[in-house]
């Protein structure tokens, strides 16, 4: 089976809201600063990174976390420096967090930031992270790494802090017309993470799931086609045959526009007419209408009707498979780097064959 067919799928199904508050942790309990509040707040550090997340949403303000081991002298030195005076400057402009990062995943004791480190990949401590104020999608505005000069940092946040809360990063309370468009954005624009975030559970959390481990094959299936380039030249042959992030946000990129018509409100259900537009060859452009019943709920919606349990079963089932392949296209990326491999076609044909032998035995996305 073709991995795209799960993409097909939800390209027709897929639609409604924003990632939950419970996927990352998102409490929703920190308090909102008064408007009776001097204009130059005091600087403090924010004592939870899943609150000051929320109250950086709440505020409209970036969230900047400095991660650092506090085992180091260097790092809790600096600390103590940044809160007297490197950061003071800034204390109406964002909300301050520090996360201490232990010396193994096992002592971590909060989820959400052991999946920070992971998934943006923090390797330096200190590392100060500059964070939209998004509690549903995690989005880097820009980091600095090491110990800096004050002069520097306050010069860097200073440039930078704005960019964070610009109108494509930062998170709003959605309406129905901020959903159409953030899903013909993530569309038209290939974006996986975007797309993602449009689905209801328990499309969401399967897609997630999926979308992430489709760009691990990608960067997998590019760093064979380097290590092959760089050892027999470049290659005509890029494998086309393994399904991977770039075909996925290809398939994406053919619906062009989506457009909402009409909304028809009974309480707290919606339903919305929706128009895509889609171009699958140059000059070859169809439009269809879909209708989607939607429930309105504290964080933004949900869809009323959606696949049974089935579909997340069976989609889960292509999900699993993914891991191996994974493991497979690095194995021989690896291989061709230390002279395995006698020419190029060898190395093509195995991964050719490793991807065939993974995807043959994972069974139909029922529709």
């Amino acid at each position: 089976m073709r991995l795209h067919s799960l993409v097909c799928f939800v390209l027709i199904a897929g639609m409604a809201s924003r990632l939950s508050a419970e996927e990352l942790h998102f409490d929703g309990d920190a308090g909102v600063h008064s408007l009776a509040e001097p204009v130059q707040k005091s600087f403090v550090w924010s004592k939870n990174l899943t609150t000051a997340i929320a109250e950086a949403e709440k505020l409209d303000v970036p969230l900047v976390i400095v991660f650092g081991n506090t085992n180091s002298v260097l790092t809790t030195n600096y600390l103590v420096e940044l809160g007297a005076d490197g950061l003071k400057e800034f204390a109406d402009k964002a909300v301050f967090v520090h996360v201490a990062i232990p010396s193994s995943d096992a002592e971590w004791d909060d989820p959400l930031a052991m999946k920070m480190v992971q998934e943006l990949n923090l390797k330096v401590s200190p590392t100060i992270l500059v964070m939209s104020p998004n509690p549903f999608v995690l989005i880097e505005g820009f980091r600095i790494e090491g110990i800096v000069e004050i002069s520097e940092l306050k010069s860097q946040l200073d440039r930078g802090l704005a960019c964070a809360v610009s109108p494509d990063k930062t998170w709003r309370q959605p309406t129905i017309e901020g959903i159409v468009k953030q899903l013909s954005d993530a569309m038209h624009n290939g974006d996986l993470l975007m797309y993602t975030a449009c689905m209801s559970e328990p499309v969401r959390s399967t897609m997630k799931r999926w979308m992430t481990q489709q760009i691990a094959i990608g960067n997998s299936k590019r760093r064979l086609l380097a290590a092959l380039d760089a050892r027999f030249g470049v290659q005509v042959d890029r494998l086309s045959v393994i399904e991977d992030d770039d075909v996925v946000a290809a398939e994406l990129r053919k619906v062009t526009h989506v457009r909402l018509l009409d909304v028809v409100t009974e309480g707290e259900r919606i339903e919305i007419t929706v128009l895509f537009t889609r171009q699958n060859q140059p000059g070859e452009i169809s439009q269809s209408e879909r209708r989607i019943t939607l429930v309105k709920e504290e964080h933004g919606f949900r869809m009323e009707s959606m696949p049974g349990e089935s579909w997340s079963e069976s989609a889960n089932q292509l999900v699993s498979q993914m891991a191996p392949l994974i493991a497979d296209l690095d194995r021989i990326a690896d291989g061709v780097a230390s002279g395995m491999f006698p020419n190029a076609s060898s190395a093509l044909e195995l991964a050719k064959s490793a991807y065939q032998q993974r995807t043959s035995t994972t069974a139909t996305v029922s529709k």
